[in-house]
């Protein structure tokens, strides 16, 4: 696919590779027209059975930022939940990645991530364990970084219920998705001052795509990409 950067409506080439190895991820590479070195890259896996969308890692190189192609793997991406059916894309988000994330429609989504869905909360030995990454993130919300007093309390309140079961219901952890959002829109114009903890786990649904397809669509003309949602 060819398309135009942000930077000086530059060509770059757009190439994603599937490999034959089984369970090895895709990777999409960004590269400037006849360079045989990539500028940006981005892995991912799609769950063809479940319809998800797994994104692992993105990277653009230090030389090639500013010029857009961050955004122009992202609408990659888009394209290819749209062609393989894909009902969501699911990511765990480092901290410093989370307002790129988010203006491109992703959303904290601790009520459905598999690890949490699947694995025991009472398991609270390990610092990855469901309990404890979810302990750390409602601890950082209850230090009132911006939050309203309300949402402060609501952490707490989610923190108490934490500690007592040893788990959340899917209605409480939709409410930390909720104080997630309200943290990020505050934090968003000064975030390198506020970063939030590392793999956050944001999803982006096929529906919400199609629902601001005049927000992606307005994206694909920017870059001279014939493609819509």
């Amino acid at each position: 696919l060819l398309a135009k950067d942000s930077l000086r409506g530059d060509l770059v080439e757009i190439s994603t590779f599937n490999p034959d190895e089984v369970f090895a991820p895709c990777i999409t590479f960004v590269s400037g027209v006849g360079n045989s070195y990539p500028s940006a890259s981005h892995s991912f896996t799609i769950n063809k059975q479940k319809k998800f969308f797994d994104g692992i890692s993105m990277n653009v190189y230090n030389f090639y930022k500013s010029r857009g192609y961050g955004e122009l793997m992202r609408l990659a991406s888009i394209i290819h939940m749209k062609e393989n059916g894909v009902v969501k894309n699911n990511i765990e988000a480092l901290s410093k990645a989370i307002p790129f994330h988010y203006k491109y429609g992703f959303r904290p989504d601790f009520a459905n991530i598999e690890a949490i869905k699947n694995t025991s909360f009472a398991d609270t030995s390990g610092a990855d364990s469901p309990f404890n990454f979810i302990r750390g993130t409602l601890l950082y919300l209850t230090q009132n970084k911006g939050l309203s007093s309300n949402s402060v309390e609501q952490a707490y309140l989610l923190l108490d219920k934490l500690f007592v079961n040893k788990s959340l219901p899917k209605e409480d952890l939709a409410r930390l998705d909720s104080l997630m959002i309200e943290y990020i829109e505050k934090h968003l114009d000064n975030w390198d001052k506020d970063l939030m903890i590392d793999d956050i786990p944001m999803s982006l649904s096929m529906s919400k795509v199609q629902e601001n397809a005049p927000f992606y669509n307005k994206l694909f003309e920017k870059h001279s990409i014939d493609y819509g949602v």
